[in-house]
């Protein structure tokens, strides 16, 4: 190879590694999916870059993942909008292997995120998001 050709390649792999990262960087993740196995309805808030976004969810409800941010937390609040909870994703248990969907699974004990989608067996209807 010449020496012009050895700086076109050092060239070109020096920028095209920094736009790889740029283009990908820009792309939406998958975020969580949730889950109401509470017996009441609930109102789920995200924290992300994103502004907070609220989805209520009906007892059995299942609200399938959509793209955006990863939430860093959330805020489940009950009726008139009461503080139910607030849990840091990081600190939430988590069953089943990973790369797969992640649900957050929120009942009167608590939260785990479920990739195994054990809640699905039984009686739960299913919304997906806008």
């Amino acid at each position: 190879m010449n020496r012009r050709g050895l700086l076109k390649t050092k060239f070109f792999g020096a920028v095209s590694v920094p736009l790889c990262v740029f283009f990908l960087s820009g792309c939406d993740t998958l975020d969580f999916g949730y889950v109401n196995k509470r017996s009441h309805p609930i109102t789920i808030v995200e924290h992300s870059w994103d502004p907070p976004r609220p989805m209520t969810l009906e007892p059995g409800q299942i609200l399938h993942p959509g793209f955006g941010h990863v939430a860093k937390s959330i805020d489940v609040l009950g009726k008139n909008r009461q503080l139910l909870a607030h849990y840091r994703i990081r600190d939430i248990p988590e069953i089943g292997p990973r790369h797969r969907l992640e649900y957050i699974v929120i009942d009167s004990k608590g939260a785990v995120i479920d990739r195994e989608g054990s809640y699905k067996y039984g009686n739960s209807n299913t919304i997906n998001r806008e």
